[in-house]
Parts: C-alpha cells; sequence; structure tokens
C-alpha cells in the first residue's frame, strides 16, 4: 500500500471514527432523556395511585347522606336532584355503584328535607334557614 492509500484509509477511519462518537454522543443523551422519562413516569404512577387510593379511601368514608347535603349546602341556588347527581359526579362521587342512583338522590333529598337540614321548594332544593345565614352571613329570605 502507498502512503497516498493509507492517508485516505486513516481519513476514512477518523471520519467513521468521528461519526460513531457523534451518533455515540446521541444515543447517550437519548439514554438519558429515556432514564428520566421513566423515573419520572415511575413517580408519577406512584403518585397516581396514592391520590386514586386517597380518594376512594374518603369516598367510602363520605356517605351519600354527606355528600348531597354538603352540595346542597355549598351551592349558592336550589339544586334540582339531577343536578345533584350531575355535581356528584363531577366531583368523583361514583354514584353509579348504587343499583338506583337517581331514586338513592331523590330518597336521601327528601330525607334530609325531612330532618331539616335542607329545605325543599318546588321539586329543588337549597339550605335550611341556619345553612344559609351560616353560608353567607345573611339572614334567610327563603323562609
Amino acid at each position: 500500500m502507498t502512503s497516498d492509500n493509507l492517508r485516505a484509509a486513516l481519513e476514512d477511519a477518523r471520519q467513521q471514527l468521528a461519526n460513531a462518537v457523534q451518533k455515540q454522543n446521541e444515543w447517550n443523551f437519548e439514554v438519558n432523556r429515556l432514564q428520566n422519562l421513566v423515573r419520572t413516569l415511575a413517580t408519577s404512577i406512584h403518585t397516581a395511585e396514592k391520590a386514586e387510593a386517597w380518594q376512594q379511601e374518603m369516598q367510602y368514608q363520605m356517605s351519600i347522606g354527606q355528600a348531597i347535603e354538603g352540595l346542597v349546602n355549598g351551592s349558592a341556588s336550589p339544586l334540582s336532584p339531577m343536578e345533584i347527581k350531575e355535581n356528584l359526579l363531577f366531583y368523583g362521587y361514583d354514584i353509579n355503584r348504587y343499583a338506583n342512583p337517581a331514586a338513592l338522590v331523590h330518597q336521601t333529598l327528601k330525607r334530609l328535607a325531612e330532618a331539616g337540614r335542607i329545605k325543599e321548594f318546588r321539586g329543588r332544593y337549597m339550605r335550611n334557614g341556619f345553612n344559609h345565614w351560616l353560608f353567607t352571613g345573611k339572614l334567610s329570605e327563603m323562609g
């Protein structure tokens, strides 16, 4: 082999080495990115699982009566039974675990109204006088 051929082979080998090092650097960055992604996702899954377990535990500790009474007392305007059911779902209360959710909402509203914990007027439910004062600081105009 002549010296010119050796120089050309050396230059080609240097170029291949430079390309390989560049690719190695790119792969090192990609490995680092994926390691961070895996670590972040693993942490997120752990956090999400803890949050889901906490939410489920809190839901089972909160009775349907407490949830409905809280919705009615927290609302600035009277709510229909359908609106209450929709709000329960919106806030993550698993109302569908019950055989007949709509009937359960109606029964619970009736029971709460009969106990004086909330008021019923024309099929809509609202705070009783004390809770209206408690939440707004104003004496009830609802009678």
